[in-house]
């Protein structure tokens, strides 16, 4: 069969990068024996006619497409393109949002046949089997189906020994077609995501990523790691990798066996971490180990310069702890960034307002501010809607503001935000420190791009979304 993966069309994705959950996917699927095109529109800066116009081109059997939240309405719209024009392809949605939703999704996304709840590797390549007629669609880990006017949603099943995913189809999501794209300050380019760890046991209130990958933390071998960087090295030139991981810091021993099997295999690289560093697993001497396996820079999530808010999302962090953490991190020679959320529901002006402060005390190298934002699963959403604060899945979810804690209003959170930023970058040893940073003209332009995009478009995106 014909399947082709796709990112869904964004009017605005400032940071886009290789999509691993797609490569993995694409990966096992060729394994089944299948034809596989991986799209990613947004990085081929394609118009949303002209992908639907590429995929009239292919011509798939199945077309599958991984769906935040945010792109529910562009999802949407391709989908119900597909059914029109390409009537006998098959229409799968995954990703986060059905894994959230599942009972809700294919009512959503109407003109979709089947969706997944969680990780779809295997389940994906036993969903082909069923389509060939050799496999009962009960057997499909984590298939969402249509039993006549049920919803069925079969048991998710977890990959435990992460080695048998093997490697992604990295020629679908070559690192050298995402330059242009990519992080503002990496030192080096092409650059590549990297996964090592799956899974998050942590209660934080805001956050469902435990709903795709589950609780229990399962990592890859290290040696299978290694051996993966080296391969992106010869293939690609990959020179500097971005680990992804949602709590890559959480077992040390991880940590401790990555940096020293770089160090001792004598690969030459930069590294980084978005979102997996919590400030309560590091030490002076793991942060030494990093920084001499390659490690110049990583995020941390702070969230709130309030520890009343804190203690609301269950962080399980005080502000001291941050302090201390955020200021050894500094010390190590590696720079530290961290994301904060504006507008958490139970917060007020003086609580964002201790934020801000809060974000300019730190010696951070950057600092992220995004709108909160009530994602499906979360206990902040169920939460507001059993509270009658929000409506539930509904169109408000897509606005700038999709929130505004009692006491404030939606201009006052955009104006709150607005400030945050500008009262963390415009100091002038941040500017000098930032400038120093760049490595190149091409660099100084994306930036200036970046910056241009948000203060005339003050949309609020998701981590994965808007980076300075």
């Amino acid at each position: 069969m014909k399947i082709v993966l796709l990112n869904p069309f964004r009017e605005r994705s400032d940071h886009v990068a290789p999509d691993l959950g797609l490569g993995y996917l694409a990966a096992w699927t060729r394994k089944a024996g299948h034809d596989v095109e991986l799209i990613d529109p947004n990085n081929a800066r394609l118009s949303c006619d002209a992908l639907h116009k590429l995929l009239c081109k292919v011509r798939p059997d199945v077309v599958g497409i991984k769906v935040f939240t945010q792109d529910l309405k562009s999802a949407n719209k391709t989908f119900r393109f597909v059914r029109e024009n390409i009537p006998g392809a098959v229409l799968v949605a995954g990703g986060a949002h059905p894994s959230a939703v599942p009972e809700q999704v294919l009512h959503m996304l109407p003109d979709v046949d089947y969706a997944f709840k969680g990780e779809a590797e295997i389940g994906f390549a036993r969903f082909l089997e069923f389509l060939s007629g050799s496999c009962a669609i009960g057997d499909v880990p984590g298939l969402i189906w249509r039993d006549g006017s049920l919803i069925r949603i079969n048991e998710q099943v977890f990959i435990k020994n992460l080695d048998e995913l093997g490697m992604p189809a990295w020629d679908l999501i070559d690192p050298r077609d995402y330059s242009d794209t990519a992080e503002t300050f990496r030192k080096s380019f092409p650059a590549a995501p990297i996964s090592i760890t799956r899974g998050c046991p942590f209660p934080c209130t805001y956050c469902a990523g435990h709903i795709i990958s589950g609780k229990p933390i399962r990592s890859r071998s290290i040696e299978h790691v290694l051996n993966e960087i080296e391969y992106l090295m010869k293939e690609f030139g990959v020179k500097e990798f971005n680990i992804v991981d949602d709590n890559f810091t959480h077992n040390r021993a991880v940590v401790v066996s990555f940096c020293q099997g770089i160090i001792d295999r004598g690969l030459n690289i930069h590294w980084s971490g978005s979102t997996g560093i919590r400030l309560d697993s590091l030490d002076e001497g793991i942060l030494d180990l990093m920084r001499r396996s390659g490690c110049y820079s990583f995020y941390v999530g702070i969230e709130s310069g309030s520890q009343r808010i804190l203690d609301l999302m269950k962080k399980h962090l005080t502000l001291d702890k941050i302090r201390r953490g955020v200021r050894m991190i500094s010390r190590s020679g590696i720079d530290v960034s961290g994301f904060f959320i504006i507008g958490y529901p139970g917060e007020t002006r003086e609580d964002i307002l201790a934020t801000i402060s809060f974000a300019s005390e730190l010696p951070l190298f950057k600092a992220h501010f995004f709108h909160f934002t009530a994602l499906p699963a979360t206990e902040a959403f169920n939460s507001l809607v059993n509270d009658g604060k929000i409506c539930g899945l509904d169109d408000s979810m897509f606005m700038d503001v999709s929130y505004v804690p009692d006491g404030l209003t939606p201009q006052e959170l955009k104006m709150l935000l607005r400030k945050a930023y500008l009262h963390f970058y415009l100091r002038p040893h941040v500017i000098v420190k930032l400038l120093m940073r760049l490595g190149s003209p091409r660099q100084l332009r994306l930036i200036m791009k970046k910056m241009i995009n948000y203060f005339s478009n003050n949309k609020s995106a998701g981590r994965k979304g808007h980076r300075l």
